[in-house]
């Protein structure tokens, strides 16, 4: 009788199929279980700060007040394998909850999961053991640009009695009587918390009475809680008693600001400047703090579901890519497979390298163009077409400060300190050279081999200076320039160590060391004065010898 009345019973309710498939509330089920109706399943309420999660547990909603931590249950190998099991952790509070695995178990990799205030997750258990991934996150609340579950931090608080106030008798408005938040905290002096990256908008509306003459003013403004300095955001406040002609209304003035703090910090609402004492009337007064980017972009949150990330302004990050949806307010180390880009830790950028040596180090061509250069002093800068725009030209600025300034190139082998006795290097021009003045090493202590030039006369002779119309390479077509001058090729049959080849230019193209010149020509006037002189020395012999006659 026991068997017919069971049957019976799920016949009442639904069916029994053979082939392993069972329908409540239906005839023709479609999945191993398929209900037509509605499912209960546990909702449990904690407040403990820290809490085991059992198999009773499906839905836990943490309403405590202080962080908390809960922790999963330890996995299971063979009899008693919960694969599958899922959990939903839901964080109503303003405090963080952090799920935690069993000893070396993991959350998809990860030693913990963290629920910022009115964050919720959902995990499910992968059915592997010992330190392999024995839960994997399938949900997380604030994943959004979607409108997926992306609250906004906020706060509206109110006094909690009429306060006296003037700039010198209790200038902080205390708001300190939270009527709906999240996310954001305020201590019993009114004084508020906001996160580094995020943008608020801060408002305060007050209703002052009982001024104390019918003169009295009062301002009151933004500041920042922890230097006391007034925010650079803000308005002003103005207070006044109606009309000046009595001391017990004002109308509503609002103090507004919106931030973005790079560091986390404290604000509140001050009376910046007052004559005497009014009263803030708690009935109407307020103050109210709203987050406008969190699900924008800076700040907000980031959720991590099976390695794929998605930051508080909607970008998606997969695999091996990385998107930031805000301020990147810590040091950072980034290098993925290609070393495109690193940032140290200790302030060292590089870019294609991935141990840069030096605060900027860039593997490959820099460009650079736009401007303008900044207006400051020990500084070196360089850009391009900027102080002479339409030109084109590389510009290099040394902003030297007090001292002489200037431009120096060093020449090392590969290891080594740069070290002023090493402050040679070859500089080759492609094009005009324009100098107030320069100077050409010349220190006996750098030669050998001293020997003294000689027939300059007749080395000159020799030379055929030509004028000429010159184009800057081979290449080109513009015959643009007009010099006097040798021919390198008809010098070097004269003076051939003054012509120098350049190897490393496939034309190999020739200069002349124009300087060597000097010494041949002073050669050749000392030369020609010394004739000239024996010529003076003759002609007055032969003078002195008709006078005799």
């Amino acid at each position: 009788m026991k068997k017919v009345i069971t049957i019976l019973s799920f016949l009442a309710i639904g069916s029994i199929q053979m082939n392993a498939q069972t329908g409540i509330n239906t005839p023709n089920p479609g999945s191993t279980l398929d209900v037509n109706g509605s499912l209960a399943a546990q909702y449990r309420s904690v407040t403990a700060t820290t809490y085991a999660m059992n198999q009773t547990d499906f839905h836990i909603s943490y309403n405590g007040t202080g962080n908390a931590a809960f922790t999963l249950p330890a996995a299971i190998s063979g009899v008693g394998n919960f694969k599958g099991r899922l959990y939903t952790i839901k964080n109503n509070t303003a405090f963080t909850v952090t799920v935690n695995p069993a000893a070396s178990e993991t959350i998809g990799g990860s030693t913990s999961v963290s629920l910022t205030p009115n964050q919720s997750v959902q995990i499910i258990n992968t059915g592997l053991t010992g330190a392999a991934t024995t839960w994997e996150v399938i949900a997380q609340n604030t994943v959004s640009g979607t409108g997926i579950g992306c609250l906004p931090d906020y706060m509206f608080a109110t006094l909690g009695a009429r306060q006296q106030t003037s700039i010198s008798n209790n200038p902080r408005i205390r708001f300190n009587v939270p009527k709906s938040s999240a996310g954001i905290t305020v201590d019993n002096n009114g004084v508020f918390s906001l996160k580094a990256g995020k943008t608020y908008e801060l408002e305060a509306n007050l209703f002052a009475t009982d001024f104390f003459n019918n003169t009295t003013y009062l301002q009151a403004a933004w500041k920042n809680a922890g230097t006391g300095a007034v925010l650079s955001e803000t308005t002003i406040a103005e207070m006044y008693s109606v009309g000046y002609t009595t001391t017990n209304n004002a109308e509503m003035p609002v103090s507004k600001a919106v931030i973005t703090p790079t560091a986390d910090m404290t604000v509140a609402l001050d009376i910046t400047g007052s004559n005497a004492y009014a009263y803030i009337n708690n009935n109407q007064s307020y103050a109210m703090i709203r987050q406008l980017n969190s699900c924008g972009g800076g700040g907000g949150n980031t959720t991590i579901v099976n390695n794929d990330v998605t930051a508080s302004n909607g970008l998606n990050a997969t695999a091996n890519d990385v998107k930031l949806g805000g301020t990147l307010s810590q040091a950072t180390n980034i290098a993925n497979a290609g070393n495109n880009l690193t940032i140290t830790g200790d302030g060292f950028v590089g870019i294609g390298v991935a141990v840069p040596r030096v605060k900027l180090e860039v593997r490959g061509v820099i460009g650079t163009s736009g401007g303008p250069f900044p207006t400051t002093t020990n500084l070196a800068a360089f850009g391009w077409d900027i102080i002479q725009p339409g030109v084109g030209f590389n510009e290099y600025v040394n902003y030297r400060g007090t001292g002489n300034g200037g431009h120096r190139f060093y020449s090392l082998p590969n290891t080594g300190t740069p070290v002023l006795a090493n402050s040679l290097s070859y500089l080759d021009i492609n094009g005009s050279w324009h100098a107030a003045a320069y100077a050409v090493s010349s220190d006996s202590r750098l030669k050998r081999n001293i020997k003294p030039v000689e027939n300059g006369l007749d080395i000159i002779s020799r030379l055929q200076p030509v004028s000429y119309e010159k184009r800057l390479n081979l290449s080109s077509q513009d015959y643009n320039t007009k010099e006097i001058g040798f021919l390198a090729q008809e010098l070097r049959k004269v003076l051939p160590d003054e012509v120098k080849e350049d190897t490393t230019d496939p034309d190999k193209l020739l200069s002349v060391n124009y300087n060597s010149l000097i010494a041949i020509l002073t050669k050749a006037v000392q030369e020609l004065n010394a004739k000239v002189e024996k010529l003076e020395a003759e002609n007055t012999e032969f003078k002195n010898l008709l006078k005799e006659k």
